[in-house]
């Protein structure tokens, strides 16, 4: 492990280098996004959202240090692919993991706002809110105006 990288860092970068070998391509996404569409066929969704693995991880890179399980992370993003299978269209003239990134990106942060009461960002001190310091700051007086 690199100094200064968390052991949370450390395994998604080995999962980023291990998942991020194979690139499906555009037209093998077209096909399985048809296979998908016309014929519902889960096992080209399937193949379709596990080749784009790498997307998810080096998405959820973004938010490691949100106070989030790692585990939440993927499957909310996971899910948000799922949305973009669902909604892809093969017809256009766009790759299905452009268009995935923009779904597995709002996933990840919805689920981010919806447990924002209870995400801790790491690495920030702790709110002091001790009543001797809150005293102490609110008694303080005004610095005096410097003279023009």
């Amino acid at each position: 492990m690199q100094s200064g990288q968390t052991s949370f860092e450390s395994t998604l970068s080995n999962y980023i280098r291990e998942v991020c070998r194979a690139d499906l391509g555009a037209e093998v996404e077209r096909a399985l996004c048809r296979r998908w569409r016309d014929r519902s066929d889960v096992s080209a969704a399937e193949e379709l959202i596990r080749g784009q693995r790498c997307l998810v991880a080096q998405t959820i890179r973004a938010y490691c240090r949100c106070g989030l399980p790692q585990d939440e992370l993927i499957s909310e993003a996971h899910i948000g692919l799922m949305r973009a299978a669902c909604r892809f269209d093969p017809d256009r003239d766009v790759r299905f993991a452009a268009y995935a990134a923009w779904w597995v990106e709002a996933a990840v942060q919805d689920l981010i706002v919806r447990n924002w009461s209870r995400v801790t960002p790491t690495g920030l001190p702790p709110l002091r809110t001790d009543p001797a310091f809150t005293r102490t700051q609110q008694a303080r007086p005004c610095p005096p105006k410097p003279w023009p």
